[in-house]
């Protein structure tokens, strides 16, 4: 019989992409949503049409934090991604993110997502317009203890888009040099394209700020709408492989939220049970 005692793990910390959950209630009732559901924090991609004060009301109000929002997108056009990754457009770029930051201080967030836009990730001149852009961000942030995320986008509904692989993103982490610039780990995007998430979560698990999930096809609930619950079991392995950092649901409801919520209770109990 082993002498050492079986190690007792906390639960999951659990966060809801209020874009898209709750969508059912008033954008600045969904914080309080979420809470009810269960939900410890939440995060949102373009909050710029809420007043930030109001946003930041409505989280005091029901206890929760906000985690992180994305620079502004689709401003100049369908197409506009992000400005972050496109030669010209730096003075654009810079705008956005100045905005992004005053919002996320004023609403008390987190993080910020760098949106880079759609350009060819072979290109010299994107990725050195990439890696500019990152630095001077990354000091701005670094000054308010912002954290910057980076995030690689699936090939089948993104194939423009700068950011394609963990890989790529690492490298441009590792050449920038800002402790405050971290990996989003997005296994819907990666499952998408077919990737090993634990093994990717092995090679760059040092590099990581923050994990977003949902399930596939169709980018809904993990369990649900044809996801046949792998999803849940990539999140349990991942707890139990030592990431305790947040595990965001980022996920179009098949229905109702509150209604598809039942993954919460069954990813408990696959951790309770390894």
């Amino acid at each position: 019989m082993s002498k050492t005692s079986p190690v007792r793990h906390a639960s999951p910390r659990l966060a809801a992409s209020v874009t898209w959950m709750f969508a059912e209630s008033p954008f600045l009732d969904r914080p309080s949503a979420a809470a009810r559901a269960g939900f410890a924090a939440v995060e949102c991609h373009y909050p710029y049409q809420t007043s930030p004060d109001d946003l930041r009301t409505a989280l005091a109000d029901a206890q929760i934090p906000i985690l992180s929002i994305n620079t502004a997108v689709q401003r100049l056009g369908p197409q506009d991604t992000g400005m972050a990754a496109i030669p010209g457009h730096e003075t654009e770029a810079e705008h956005r993110f100045d905005e992004a930051l005053e919002y996320l201080l004023l609403a008390g967030g987190r993080a910020i997502h760098v949106k880079p836009g759609n350009a060819d990730a072979a290109d010299p001149a994107a990725h050195a317009c990439f890696v500019s852009h990152l630095r001077r961000s990354a000091a701005k942030a670094a000054r308010h203890s912002v954290t910057l995320l980076i995030e690689p986008l699936n090939r089948q509904e993104n194939g423009a888009y700068f950011l394609r692989s963990n890989a790529q993103a690492a490298a441009i982490i590792d050449e920038v040099g800002a402790p405050n610039l971290r990996l989003m780990f997005d296994l819907y995007h990666m499952r998408m394209d077919g990737g090993n998430v634990i093994a990717d979560f092995a090679r760059y698990r040092g590099k990581i700020g923050h994990l977003q999930f949902a399930g596939i096809p169709g980018r809904h609930e993990p369990d649900g709408c044809g996801d046949t619950g792998a999803c849940l079991s990539m999140l349990a392995q991942l707890h139990h492989a030592g990431y305790d950092g947040w595990m965001a649901a980022e996920y179009r409801p098949c229905g109702p939220t509150a209604d598809g919520l039942g993954w919460m209770k069954r990813l408990e109990k696959l951790v309770a049970e390894r």
